[in-house]
């Protein structure tokens, strides 16, 4: 029984096996007799039970001839609909050989007949899947052309590039240069709106994507990008960003030599506030700040030898002032001790060091102290005798004259009076021109400490400044 079954089972599969040969020659027999359309039929039933075989193979690169012979015949008659449809069903590399031509015809159909949808259809299946079609670059530029005309900037564009960097000293590609060239002008706006919006960094890498490739506008464009990079150069200076700022000088010099004055300019502007600003700080005494400053301006450029000599002498004056405020420190402590003469020893020896304007008004106070502690009257009157050189002096001898020319012997002066008033080291100084028909009284409240002198009233007021004050003065 058992035997039986195998026998059985054997004579099923030969009777399959015999079957599937069959059907293969069938259709095979149709074929070699070029009667296509009924052995595609076969083969397709063939295919149908036909397991992954050497003979399924063989059925099917014979029934992919089929379809290209089909569509040859029709290829031949210019009957491009009917061809391409059979040279697509053959899907075959001699299929895609004249593929391509029926697919052309049938978009220049299409244009004919206004359909520019079913003509962009076929052009891009032209370049998306036929790749290595003789006629590949001429359908470029005809989608070129349509897109144009469709007003489709960018993937004609697209399609440019593509044309480029396939062949870029094809014939096609440098006649339909002039026709991109005449639609960059709608490419560049998208650029222009970027910038208006204030979008420099994307307004560049729009524009930087045409600098690749033959344009008749390149120079242009790089000259636009520069000037786009000038611009982010600057915000970056605003910000004090200057290593950004930096970056974009570089980008600019490195698309447009022609920008080296405008860069070095930039710079040196740039470098001249940074100076400027350091100088400040160190008048402020502030020398790291100011040496962190100047130092700024390496970030720039490394050749800025004003920089460098200022860097040096902040390093100098800092030295020298650190020096000085250990005198002045000792001179402090001096005069808290009341050693006014030690304390002024000592300021003097922190201002050959460093004479910092806190340093000579320590000078300046404690030799008026010493001053005040000797002769306190008779150094307000000096004060008062000195001021500006002699200035009311001079203009009380001028009122002198005028009074003794009009009064003659009447005419009296008083000697002058130095009184302590309220506050420490605060004393008047009084001093009065007498005659019959006017008298005029002088008061100034001086300050021995800061040597400053007020007038305590208003003719004491105007004789600081004139000397001719009879008449038009009324006496207070």
């Amino acid at each position: 029984m058992k035997i039986y079954k195998i026998i059985l089972l054997f004579i099923i599969i030969l009777s399959f096996g015999c079957s599937a040969t069959y059907q293969f020659n069938k259709a095979n027999k149709s074929y070699l007799k070029s009667e296509y359309k009924e052995a595609i039929q076969k083969y397709d039933e063939f295919l149908e039970e036909e397991e992954n075989t050497a003979l399924r193979t063989q059925a099917e690169l014979e029934r992919s001839d089929c379809y290209y012979q089909l569509g040859y015949v029709e290829y031949e008659k210019q009957n491009w609909e009917l061809a391409s449809k059979y040279l697509y069903l053959a899907n075959s590399q001699i299929a895609d050989t004249i593929l391509d031509i029926c697919y052309l015809n049938l978009a220049e159909s299409s244009l004919v007949n206004s359909d520019t949808l079913q003509a962009m259809r076929y052009y891009t299946y032209i370049i998306d899947y036929l790749p290595n079609s003789q006629i590949y670059n001429d359908v470029l530029v005809e989608r070129i052309e349509l897109n144009i005309a469709l007003r489709k900037y960018e993937a004609a564009f697209a399609d440019y590039v593509t044309l480029y960097e396939r062949d870029a000293q094809s014939s096609q590609r440098k006649e339909i240069q002039p026709k991109i060239d005449n639609s960059m002008p709608y490419l560049l706006q998208k650029a222009e709106n970027l910038k208006t919006e204030k979008r420099y960094l994307d307004a560049v890498n729009e524009l930087f994507q045409y600098t690749r490739y033959p344009l008749a506008q390149k120079n242009e464009i790089l000259e636009e990008i520069c000037s786009l990079y000038l611009i982010l150069a600057d915000q970056q200076i605003d910000e004090k960003a200057y290593k950004a700022a930096k970056e974009y000088l570089d980008k600019t010099l490195n698309t447009c030599a022609n920008k080296q004055a405008i860069v070095e300019g930039k710079i040196f502007q740039v470098c001249s506030d940074l100076i400027t600003e350091g100088d400040s700080l160190q008048k402020e005494l502030k020398f790291d700040k100011a040496i962190a400053k100047y130092n700024l301006c390496f970030v720039l450029t490394s050749d800025f030898n004003e920089v460098t000599q200022r860097i040096d002498q902040a390093k100098a004056d800092k030295a020298k002032y650190l020096k000085a405020v250990e005198f002045e420190n000792i001179g402090d402590q001096y005069e808290e001790d009341e050693n006014y003469q030690a304390a002024l020893t000592s300021y003097r020896q922190a201002a050959s060091y460093f004479a910092s304007d806190r340093i000579q008004n320590k000078i300046f106070r404690t030799r008026n102290l010493i001053e005040a502690e000797k002769d306190p009257k008779g150094f307000a009157l000096r004060i008062i005798q000195n001021l500006d050189n002699g200035k009311i002096i001079r203009h009380l001898e001028t009122l002198k004259q005028n009074m003794q020319a009009k009064y003659g012997q009447y005419t009296q002066f008083s000697e002058w009076k130095v009184t302590y008033a309220i506050g420490g080291y605060k004393y008047e100084v009084r001093y009065d021109v007498i005659a019959p028909e006017e008298t005029f009284y002088f008061a100034w409240r001086v300050d021995l400490l800061t040597q400053n002198v007020t007038p305590s009233n208003r003719v004491s007021d105007e004789i600081m400044i004139s000397g001719d004050i009879m008449k038009h003065t009324k006496q207070e």
